[in-house]
């Protein structure tokens, strides 16, 4: 059975899971509160990414979903229906990856966003390196971290080096 595990920490503090297994260099788990209208950044990859991306559009906040090429292709095709047609919703795809890659506009996405929501179909540890691309310390509007993973596995730990 899967399990989805939702954690949110304020941009800067530690992050920990719900069951610590392991000292966590990110301590701190708060509720998040944004107002809807705030923009967010869903990094990530698979069907939670994109799942997580419409339904933030869906409540309201302006969505950017940070995505390779394969991924953002494939969820322009899922997200957007005859019901939810596209434009829609306040949901737009940037690419991270490839030839349409753009730092500029990536770097402006960050810029813009008040969180952040890593979201992954599978185990991930997201590196320092991935965080202080997309929650850079003392130079971006990003107040929240969320993370959301699908998994197998009754507990998850995540560790930042």
């Amino acid at each position: 059975m899967a399990s989805l595990l939702v954690m949110a920490a304020a941009a800067g503090t530690a992050l920990q899971t719900l069951w610590p297994t392991a000292p966590a260099p990110r301590a701190g788990i708060i509720r998040a509160a944004l107002a809807p209208g705030s923009e967010v950044i869903v990094v990530g990859g698979g069907p939670i990414m994109l799942l997580t991306a419409k339904l933030a559009a869906m409540r309201g906040f302006k969505t950017t979903c940070a995505a390779n090429p394969q991924d953002a292709k494939i969820g322009v095709s899922l997200i957007y229906t005859s019901e939810c047609p596209e434009g829609s919703l306040p949901l737009s795809f940037l690419p991270i990856a490839g030839p349409e890659a753009n730092s500029a506009q990536i770097d402006a996405a960050i810029a813009r966003s008040s969180a952040v929501i890593f979201a992954f179909d599978n185990e991930q540890t997201v590196s320092e390196k991935v965080l202080n691309v997309f929650a850079p310390a003392g130079s971006s509007n990003v107040r929240h971290i969320c993370i959301m993973v699908r998994t197998d596995r009754a507990s998850l730990t995540f560790l930042f080096p």
